[in-house]
């Protein structure tokens, strides 16, 4: 994979794919919260693995709209993700907050980035939280704000990472993919996790929005 922009001190890189999954997740359902677990490949076993080295997130998989607490539902749904994505870890958990000035990532988005970032084979994970209040179809800025957990002896808390810390993939390209997802409404056929419960018939692992979203 080519990418057009690192910035050479992020400790992430997200791909257009990553957030606009995220974005239109929020979107298809503004009124209550949403949540949902980031992708990365899995180091291969000959790798250094290198903490100096961006983690590219590259997907996402939305999870649920309508209770963010259902612990075996969440469990269900790790298993099942671990299962189809065999070449790629869960390294991050995004979370859109019911209201449209919340941007606190406390909370139960906090215990479940936990236990990601816990299990996470890489050395970092990364927890997205949704700037409501930044979205809108003109597609300015990219609406999402960064938290990561601090060290061990303080794992229970959460610090802002500067936007500097994150780099998003070509993302003049970006903002302007998602103006166009959101114009053309997008989100409406994406799948979540509860949609998939309710049909299973329903793709949670939304590859037709990703060709949308990559074309």
């Amino acid at each position: 994979i080519v990418y057009t922009k690192i910035v050479v001190m992020s400790q992430f890189l997200v791909e257009p794919l990553a957030v606009a999954k995220i974005v239109l997740h929020a979107c298809k359902y503004p009124h209550t919260a949403v949540n949902g677990v980031l992708l990365a490949e899995k180091p291969s076993p000959d790798s250094s693995n290198s903490s100096s080295k961006p983690i590219v997130i590259c997907n996402t998989v939305p999870l649920f709209h309508s209770n963010l607490n259902l612990a075996p539902m969440l469990e269900a749904a790790l298993m099942q993700i671990e299962a189809t994505y065999k070449n790629y870890a869960i390294v991050g958990y995004y979370q859109a907050n019911e209201l449209l000035n919340d941007a606190s990532p406390e909370g139960v988005g906090a215990h479940i980035y936990q236990k990601i970032a816990e299990n996470s084979p890489l050395p970092r994970s990364l927890y997205i939280l949704v700037d409501n209040k930044a979205i809108d179809r003109k597609c300015s800025t990219i609406p999402l704000i960064y938290y990561q957990r601090k060290e061990a002896g303080q794992s229970q808390k959460l610090e802002r990472l500067p936007n500097s810390a994150v780099a998003i993939d070509d993302e003049e390209d970006c903002l302007e993919t998602l103006a166009n997802l959101l114009v053309r409404q997008a989100y409406r056929s994406l799948v979540d996790f509860d949609n998939h419960l309710d049909d299973i018939g329903l793709d949670w692992t939304n590859s037709r929005l990703a060709e949308q979203i990559r074309n």
